[in-house]
């Protein structure tokens, strides 16, 4: 058995998202050429071998916090975060086409796919990814924190040398993968994103992200919205900000709200990280394409009542 989240999650240490971009700008290829490799963190050859070293590390003493060098992990991460946001941004164009149509319930439904995509790639961007090898389910923290008694100059030659940060978990529910998200959001610092959008986030409870889809899946005669026999065509929801009430934003369908933020919080990350990488800025430049297509209308229309910049 691994530890328990919340031990986990503790050892999540604070992160610095100039910190943060400046080592994803460490590992992006300068020369022009794909970011995305078809290769995942949990395949990596290097990772192989680690679970046998924790198991074996573990029965012998009572150490849990796991230091390793990892070759090609940051490249893979960031990676999966690009295809994650693809992914995002494909299940929310489905969204939009199923509320343009008339299937309103069914689109909340499916902007919840798209939130849960948004978490794993913003986790990625912000250095922490779920891997399971073997049979060990495993957290890994590119940005990890070390203990105090530590000498400052030994703790700067380990940073020096892109070690990550390895624990052993338990396999993760959907629920706590948002708990997750909310621990590494709450302490980021030098942030880009809007503090008082994050507040939605920060202030749901961990099982309220999926509440909505899940009475919509898991409840025999649960509804949400009177589009079970006749179509429902809305053409303002999801187009409107998300400073009101808590009910009147679950009203206008809290799902699709968040499905809508964490794209935009994807967007300005990664949009940070193009302007530093030209490499980078080629991978980057056919999602822009995609948002500015016109098949994403009410994300555009969310962004402009919230007043974000895009």
């Amino acid at each position: 058995m691994g530890m328990t989240l919340e031990s986990n999650l503790k050892r999540l240490g604070r992160r610095d998202w100039g910190e943060l971009l400046d080592l994803w700008v460490e590992f992006i290829p300068k020369t022009t050429m794909p970011v995305v490799d078809p290769l995942t963190v949990n395949a990596l050859p290097d990772l192989q071998t680690i679970p046998g070293n924790i198991t074996e590390t573990e029965a012998r003493s009572t150490k849990r916090d796991h230091y390793f060098q990892v070759g090609g992990l940051h490249p893979a991460m960031l990676s999966e975060a690009v295809v994650l946001f693809y992914k995002s941004l494909n299940v929310v164009g489905c969204t939009h086409l199923e509320l343009d149509n008339g299937f309103k319930t069914w689109g909340v439904a499916s902007a919840y796919h798209s939130s849960y995509f948004s978490a794993k790639c913003l986790l990625n961007i912000l250095g922490v990814n779920f891997a399971r090898v073997g049979d060990l389910d495993l957290i890994i923290d590119i940005l990890p924190s070390y203990s105090d008694q530590l000498r400052k100059k030994e703790i700067e030659r380990r940073k020096s040398t892109f070690e990550c940060r390895i624990l052993r978990s338990n396999r993760l529910e959907h629920w706590e993968v948002w708990l997750v998200l909310q621990r590494i959001l709450r302490t980021l610092t030098s942030s880009i994103l809007s503090s008082s959008s994050l507040k939605l986030i920060l202030n749901l409870e961990p099982k309220e992200f999926a509440r909505q889809r899940n009475r919509i899946v898991y409840h025999n005669t649960f509804w949400l919205y009177e589009d079970l026999r006749d179509r429902i065509v809305d053409p303002d929801f999801g187009c409107k900000s998300i400073d009101r009430e808590r009910d009147e934003a679950e009203a206008d369908g809290l799902t699709l709200l968040i499905s809508f933020l964490l794209l935009n919080y994807i967007h300005k990350l990664l949009s940070s990280l193009a302007d530093r990488v030209p490499s980078f800025k080629l991978e980057f430049d056919p999602i822009k394409v995609m948002l500015e297509s016109g098949n994403f209308r009410r994300y555009d229309s969310f962004v402009k009542a919230n007043q974000f910049d895009e």
